[in-house]
């Protein structure tokens, strides 16, 4: 009996950690071509935390599945966002059935034989005039405060749907069994010298802690430097009742 209980603690410890490189090298990946937009939703309840952020990156990027007109379309940069799926519900569900996403919509200024998507859950590319154009638009509609930034959101980022009936809800799929999906960011000030990036202990103050959500307006005067996810894994055969916490720092490239 201790033989086989190892044996399915070592086992239910090697997915975790399989998924936990998955999630961690997909976010390195995806921030090492960051560019100055980004955007963050913090929602919490019940002393879980279900966050989302939404930023711009280079890199090389395309589409899974054709497009609704027919085409497979690649591009150099791209809106990615992580969330939690809708549902399971992120908030009551059992944390081992709830679903982290990465949803990515590639920027197109070629609008030829593409036909407009039909709704942003589905949608992996965004036919735009311009780059310059895009990002006017998440400024214009983040600026404003937090509720700005969330309707911003609704239409880039908002929380996938996963219909395992219909394929085109499932290609936002990153990884099941993470929950309490927490991001915070450390940065300088612009403009109080007063400011510290470490508390008292010289460790690296991250925020927003537990003091009110910080608004866009708050945020647009950090020049932020990194950012920490912090999230549970839980193994699919349930071996780990209370799953495993890790945190997870990315240091942003100096703009």
């Amino acid at each position: 009996n201790q033989s086989l209980e190892a044996h399915r603690k070592a086992s239910a410890t090697a997915e975790i950690m399989r998924n936990l490189r998955a999630i961690t090298e997909q976010i390195d990946a995806d921030f090492r071509g960051w560019r100055t937009a980004i955007a963050f939703v913090w929602n919490s309840a019940n002393n879980i935390n279900a966050d989302s952020v939404a930023f711009f990156s280079d890199g090389g990027f395309q589409t899974v599945r054709a497009d609704y007109s027919g085409q497979s379309l690649r591009g150099n940069m791209a809106a990615i966002c992580y969330a939690q799926a809708a549902e399971p519900n992120v908030f009551t569900a059992e944390p081992a059935k709830k679903i982290l996403c990465r949803r990515v919509q590639v920027f197109t200024a070629e609008r030829t034989g593409l036909s407009d998507p039909p709704d942003f859950d589905r949608d992996e590319y965004r036919p735009e005039n311009s780059l310059a154009s895009w990002v006017v638009k998440f400024y214009d509609i983040a600026d404003t405060n937090l509720a700005g930034a969330e309707q911003y959101l609704m239409q880039i980022a908002e929380r996938p749907v996963i219909d395992s009936n219909h394929p085109d809800y499932m290609h936002t799929i990153m990884c099941k069994g993470v929950d309490d999906f927490q991001i915070q960011f450390n940065g300088y000030h612009l403009y109080d010298p007063n400011h510290s990036q470490f508390d008292s202990n010289g460790e690296l103050m991250w925020r927003p802690r537990d003091a009110a959500q910080p608004t866009v307006s708050d945020l647009k005067q950090y020049n932020i430097y990194a950012l920490k996810f912090s999230f549970t894994l839980y193994d699919s055969k349930g071996i780990f009742k209370q799953g495993k916490r890790f945190s997870h720092i990315v240091y942003l490239r100096e703009r």
